[in-house]
């Protein structure tokens, strides 16, 4: 199985810059978005994704929504942690 290291700078850069450049803009272009109404969410490996794109577009979103994905401490954000069994 394949993974990947969502904490490293190289993957932060290219999937948050992808986000920033290509996904937000889309979406707005092809759909009425309310700009002070976007949330992103991810579970797992997206979850620890999701936290990366709070951090680095905090201006751009009104919540992040992490799901089962831990959080890699040391870029300055507080945050609480959920995993559900059931």
């Amino acid at each position: 199985m394949a993974s990947c290291d969502v904490t490293s700078s190289t993957y932060r850069a290219l999937g948050v810059g992808w986000v920033r450049q290509h996904l937000l803009p889309r979406m707005k272009a092809d759909f009425c978005v309310d700009a002070d109404r976007v949330y992103a969410a991810g579970f797992s490996n997206g979850g620890m994704f999701t936290y990366n794109v709070g951090v680095d577009m905090a201006s751009d979103l009104a919540a992040v929504v992490p799901i089962a994905g831990s959080w890699h401490p040391g870029y300055g954000l507080s945050c609480i942690a959920a995993h559900v069994t059931s």
